[in-house]
């Protein structure tokens, strides 16, 4: 396949991304004409979490901020309340500067990938706040949407601070990591946390401490960012990809996890089979690093800097049943 760089679109002639959202009066993010954008799954596929939609808005969190964004014609309406936020940070949040009509010519070629596209053209995947995004994914091990809403809602609303907007919505959003560094570890776990409660605080505190810096990661080629991101307690490889995909811009990342795992054995065994000669039997064992290897190696080769759009919507079709 041509594996291209992820297309990117400028600045809209006339959008000025240095102007403040406020809370009352929505402000037009514009999309070019012909640009897909769907709120829901973008929102709702598994990248992001607890965002709700309450009457024509979807409301939720953007680091110490939280949104209310509107679907019209040309782009979206946004407002934004708590931590100030500028135009130009919603309109990256949201992805909206990705060329999506030119990804989607991109991975024609691939009928699985078309064909999951298909069923959402409008996901994008998201620049979300590191912080926010580390936290979501600690919480993400051995759970399900559901209980990961759980228990950072509670984590938020109980250490965070809690947003309330004219219609009467409340968005929590979570603590600072210099925050949740001194919350012991017995009171976490009223959170449903579980073992992921020390996880959580050590993270916390090398965060807090500038040992890891979240937001210089951003700019690191993705073997340096991925390193540093597994020195952080609890963090192995598919939350470190979860954390440079959806918030780091290594739109290369290839996160691994049940969903992605089976669709690459059923939907692509000729071209696993160079990697991974005893695919069929690893089908029947947990994943291994080899096998993690693997199915990471043959992302990349297929798909290069778009494999992790290519794995957002394989994951989404897979888990929605349309694929």
């Amino acid at each position: 396949m041509d594996c291209r760089l992820l297309p990117r679109l400028p600045l809209p002639d006339g959008f000025d991304p240095s102007f403040p959202l406020s809370a009352t009066e929505p402000l037009l993010l514009p999309l070019p004409e012909g640009e897909p954008l769907d709120l829901m799954a973008t929102l709702r596929c598994g990248q992001a979490f607890r965002w709700r939609q309450a009457g024509e808005y979807w409301f939720g969190p953007m680091g110490q901020s939280s949104l209310a964004l509107c679907r019209v014609p040309n782009g979206v309406e946004a407002r934004a309340t708590g931590v100030p936020v500028t135009a130009g940070d919603a309109w990256r949040f949201l992805g909206l500067d990705h060329g999506l009509l030119q990804l989607r010519q991109q991975l024609a070629g691939d009928r699985w990938v078309a064909a999951s596209m298909d069923t959402a053209p409008g996901l994008r995947l998201l620049r979300q706040d590191p912080w926010e995004c580390t936290v979501n994914f600690l919480c993400s091990q051995n759970s399900n949407i559901p209980k990961i809403e759980l228990s950072t809602e509670r984590v938020a609303r109980t250490y965070g601070t809690v947003h309330r907007w004219p219609e009467g919505i409340e968005v929590a959003t979570l603590p600072p990591p210099e925050r949740l560094a001194n919350v012991p570890c017995d009171d976490l776990r009223s959170t449903a946390l579980g073992y992921r409660c020390r996880y959580m605080v050590d993270s916390a505190a090398m965060v807090a401490s500038g040992e890891v810096k979240l937001p210089q990661l951003r700019g690191l080629p993705y073997a340096e960012a991925l390193a540093e991101l597994l020195r952080l307690p609890g963090v192995g490889r598919k939350v470190a990809d979860c954390i440079l995909l959806f918030a780091m811009d290594q739109h290369g990342a290839f996160p691994v996890d049940v969903w992605v795992r089976r669709v690459i054995h059923e939907l692509y065994p000729a071209k696993l089979a160079p990697y991974l000669p005893d695919a069929a039997e690893r089908t029947l064992t947990a994943l291994s690093s080899r096998e993690h290897d693997a199915l990471v190696r043959l992302a990349r080769d297929r798909w290069g800097d778009l494999a992790g759009y290519a794995q957002q919507y394989l994951f989404h079709a897979r888990r929605t049943n349309r694929l």
